[in-house]
């Protein structure tokens, strides 16, 4: 995931951390298999990501298959998110 993170300290009950927990936390809940393009991604992400600009964003992480049309992070945002507490320090 492409997240702009100064390289300090987190600590978990912090807002900017607390943002960054939800949107980790959107990202995985969506259910890519019953999405069909990218815009059906972004409707599901507005909701807890409000800016459109990090929405879009967040989105230059992922990725449509040109043969099957599946869509799949580039990255693995399941492993982020269960070490999102080791990772805010």
């Amino acid at each position: 995931v492409v997240m702009d993170i100064a390289p300090v300290q987190y600590r978990c009950d912090e807002p900017h951390w607390g943002s960054v927990k939800r949107t980790i936390e959107s990202i995985v809940s969506i259910p890519l298999d019953q999405c069909t393009d990218k815009r059906d991604v972004d409707r599901a992400l507005r909701s807890a990501v409000q800016d459109p600009a990090l929405r879009a964003f967040v989105m230059t992480n992922l990725d449509q298959c040109r043969d099957s049309g599946s869509l799949r992070w580039k990255i693995n945002v399941e492993a982020i998110a269960r070490q999102l507490n080791d990772i805010a320090g």
